[in-house]
């Protein structure tokens, strides 16, 4: 009875030593994808198939050509940089099957410039900004252009020059094809006499008078110390005289080196120390400011 028994036991053990012996062994692989192309930043996974069909996968091994373009983890390839490389799978008998993989930089998807219409006055500069969509995609291939580089010219860093009066578009284009542009409107810059009525002596202001914005008077004889730097107010100066108020363009004029044609007007500005003559003054050397504040005294001459 007991020989009996051990014959059954090893019976029945029989078909599990068969089968554990005889699993179905993998014959070929193949991957999902055979070339692929993504973007750096983008994952993507490629799966693994098996022949027959019944074969059991136990274990593949990933392995890419450069870690630096993409790195893989159990199927799944991360872009790194714009470049190629090659993603292998390896069964644990040897079997293996690659994926060609292309990594490209992200593409500029849009282009914001810092303003869409702006102004700039004749031989001045202003500088249009840039943004891009995404912001981490590579641009440095901007182009710059203007419509028409009579009225307006633009170099590589988006620096405008007003070149004449009137209006063009500035345009900043990516090199897929991505662009934005702004309108720029050059104006003129209208000349201003400085001169005086000759039968009139040259108006010194005393600090002590209003009109004269005691506070700016400097001891250097300056009726607006600032006028060269700060835009003043209707405040400051709306109690000048008419005489007063040239003064004040005369002023502005002298700290650039105008020359006067009045003698006595040009002898009392050689007197101040901070006049130098300048033979070769041109309206354009007045900055923005100064036009400004100009324009202002002439409203009380």
């Amino acid at each position: 009875m007991r020989n009996l028994f051990s014959v059954l036991c090893c019976v029945c053990a029989i078909p599990f030593l068969f089968c554990s012996c005889f699993d179905t062994e993998i014959k070929s692989i193949s991957l999902s994808e055979s070339n692929l192309e993504i973007t750096v930043g983008d994952t993507m996974d490629i799966t693994v198939s098996v022949e027959p069909s019944d074969a059991e996968i136990k274990k593949i091994t990933w392995l890419t050509s450069d870690n630096n373009v993409v790195t893989v983890k159990d199927g799944t390839i991360k872009g790194k940089a714009a470049g190629n490389a090659v993603i292998t799978a390896e069964t644990e008998n040897g079997l293996k099957k690659s994926c060609n993989i292309t990594v490209k930089d992200k593409e500029i998807t849009a282009v914001v410039l810092s303003d869409t219409s702006t102004s700039v006055k004749e031989g001045s500069k202003i500088q249009l900004t840039v943004k891009i969509q995404p912001p981490d995609a590579p641009n440095s291939e901007m182009r710059w252009t203007s419509d028409d580089e009579s009225i307006a010219q633009v170099n590589s860093d988006g620096f405008v020059t007003g070149v004449k009066e009137g209006t063009t578009k500035i345009i900043c284009k990516a090199a897929n094809g991505v662009k934005a542009s702004c309108s720029v409107t050059v104006k003129s810059i209208k000349p201003i006499s400085a001169t005086v009525p000759s039968t009139e002596p040259v108006h010194k202001v005393n600090p002590s008078e209003p009109s004269a914005d005691s506070s700016k008077t400097s001891s250097s004889d300056y009726m607006f110390p600032n006028s060269s730097l700060v835009k003043l107010n209707e405040n400051q100066v709306s109690r000048l005289s008419s005489e007063e108020a040239q003064a004040a363009i005369n002023e502005i004029f002298a700290r650039n080196g105008y020359v006067f044609k009045n003698k006595d007007l040009q002898s009392y500005y050689e007197s101040k120390p901070w006049y130098t003559p300048n033979s070769n003054f041109n309206d354009s050397q007045l900055n923005e400011v100064e036009n400004y504040n100009i324009g202002l005294f002439s409203k009380y001459r």
